[in-house]
């Protein structure tokens, strides 16, 4: 059986149309269950945003009205009120990989190869026993050397990635456990952090410290500290068209812009264990992207001032 699709979506008609149409575009796409989760809207919202809303509403009532079905069956849920990102994912997610074991899952923002769905359903079948394989992965950035076609290595990414209900069950989403298990190893930190080439640190602590409404953070910490490993590409059958300035999280970049595979990839089995060159190739690129910015002494002399008072605050007002 193939496995479930599962599309997260918002505000973004635009994008949402362009990722529904490639995904469709996949041979597979027929035989396929897309479900929908459209998260609900924020209070006090703007009328644009209101007609936006709507708007990616009524892509998918259209979708699901087509008199020549480009999927199989296509399930919408619609949030009754605003959840955020991370809460419509985790849920989802949690939702329909308890009812099938596994799944394929994309964001409104994500564009996708016609080969797509063939290589994600052939990579989740043939890893489905590997309690170590944690994680499928679809994007690859634009590498000075060329990666393997296929690898593992220990982090993830979330533009258009899969899993089994095995995996997900040991997802933890208690950021303040999985940072404190992160600082009490400065090495496994480091590792994490892909040798302080790639930031992850700093995007986990931000679910805390700043509220971000982000689940992959914690999904990646999760899949690290099981020393679980994730099936990546070399070439990326993905294409992150969000960060043009519209999305609830992403600026304006270009950095992370890649071409989409054209191809099928023969997808052969492998010995489960980390590629020391890919990881390399990949730190030698973050590091060229500057994924990791190093903060002065005066920065977290200055963060840890306002810590401390902010503390002192604290304490104050409770005495008080």
């Amino acid at each position: 059986m193939l496995s479930p699709i599962v599309l997260f979506a918002y505000l973004r008609p635009l994008h949402t149309q362009k990722t529904l149409d490639a995904l469709a575009n996949n041979a597979l796409a027929k035989q396929s269950i897309l479900y929908v989760f459209v998260d609900g809207l924020k209070e006090n919202i703007a009328e644009n945003q209101e007609n936006l809303h709507q708007e990616v509403k009524e892509i998918f009532e259209r979708e699901k009205k087509l008199e020549i079905p480009r999927f199989k069956e296509i399930i919408i849920n619609y949030r009754g009120k605003n959840i955020g990102l991370a809460n419509n994912i985790i849920t989802g997610v949690s939702e329909i990989i308890e009812k099938y074991g596994k799944i394929i899952v994309l964001e409104d923002d994500i564009v996708v190869s016609p080969f797509f769905l063939e290589y994600m359903n052939h990579a989740l079948n043939m890893y489905e026993y590997d309690e170590k394989v944690m994680h499928i992965s679809a994007y690859s950035p634009n590498t000075s050397k060329p990666l393997p076609l296929y690898f593992f290595t220990t982090s993830i990414s979330s533009w258009g990635w899969a899993t089994w209900a095995r995996a997900w069950q040991k997802f933890n989403p208690d950021a303040n456990y999985l940072i404190q298990q992160l600082n009490q190893n400065p090495q496994l930190k480091h590792k994490f952090n892909y040798e302080n080439t790639y930031d992850h640190f700093s995007i986990l602590e931000a679910y805390i410290t700043r509220g971000l409404s982000t689940w992959a953070g914690r999904w990646y910490a999760s899949v690290f500290l099981e020393n679980g490993l994730s099936l990546w590409l070399g070439v990326s059958m993905v294409k992150n068209i969000g960060f043009d300035g519209t999305g609830e999280h992403c600026g304006k970049d270009d950095k992370y812009d890649t071409f989409l595979y054209p191809k099928s990839i023969n997808l052969q089995k492998i010995p489960i264990e980390e590629n020391a060159t890919a990881r390399q190739i990949l730190k030698q690129t973050y590091k060229k992207m500057k994924l990791f910015s190093k903060k002065s002494f005066f920065q977290k002399f200055l963060e840890k001032i306002k810590k401390l008072a902010k503390n002192i605050i604290c304490i104050f007002f409770l005495k008080k």
